[in-house]
């Protein structure tokens, strides 16, 4: 049986940071989309088949990363798909409201992108078991 193809969004202000990522993830066999605007990507989420996983970072484009993740967890398509932020300030309060917001992991830039890759890949794990246990 062929495995389904992982889709991820990813939402990141720095146009070359999110080129990286996307490669990252394309190389690995992942749907890659990305936006640099907060406020897409958010409609983005809100309209479309629901992603594998999300990669947000908080300095966007129209609305903060934090911002996206609660809008994204209100989905109803959406509370269940993991979501990792990777965020360039080590201000608590960004980190706290990451994970308030629904945030399933917080990494720090500049990120290996070896355990990048890892995370994301732990949390769709995760949330695929947890899907399997219902």
């Amino acid at each position: 049986m062929l495995s389904p193809v992982n889709s991820i969004l990813i939402a990141e202000g720095h146009a070359g940071v999110a080129e990286l990522y996307a490669a990252l993830f394309a190389q690995g066999g992942w749907t890659v989309t990305t936006y640099r605007d907060g406020e897409r990507a958010a409609d983005a989420l809100c309209h479309s088949i629901p992603y594998t996983a999300v990669l947000v970072s908080n300095c966007l484009r129209g609305i903060s990363g934090i911002e996206l993740i609660a809008r994204t967890r209100a989905l109803g398509h959406g509370k269940d798909v993991p979501i990792v932020m990777v965020t360039g300030t080590i201000d608590v309060t960004v980190v706290v409201g990451a994970l308030t917001a629904g945030a399933d992991e917080v990494l720090y830039k500049p990120i290996d992108v070896g355990i990048l890759v890892d995370t994301v890949n732990k949390c769709v794990e995760r949330a695929r078991r947890q899907r399997d246990a219902l």
